[in-house]
């Protein structure tokens, strides 16, 4: 475990617990990955080293989101 690559502090175990979470991220094209968390859907764009941009979406953005592309779908 390196510890120089997380915040100063941060002790040995939160640094294990965030290295071994299982994770539900999945890759959705164009260096974009989804991800859930307490708050929501977490989309974020990576370079292959680290996340450059992160949206959180909380529940009623994801509401209003689906009824956009709802609409997009129907030609409207």
């Amino acid at each position: 475990m390196t510890k120089d690559l997380w915040p100063d502090d941060m002790s040995e175990l939160e640094i294990a617990a965030v290295q071994w979470k299982p994770s539900s991220k999945r890759y959705l094209g164009d260096g974009v990955y989804a991800d859930k968390d307490e708050r929501g859907i977490v989309l974020t764009t990576e370079d292959g080293i680290r996340a450059t941009n992160t949206i959180v979406l909380e529940p009623e953005v994801v509401a209003a989101l689906e009824q956009y592309m709802k609409e997009l779908r129907a030609g409207r």
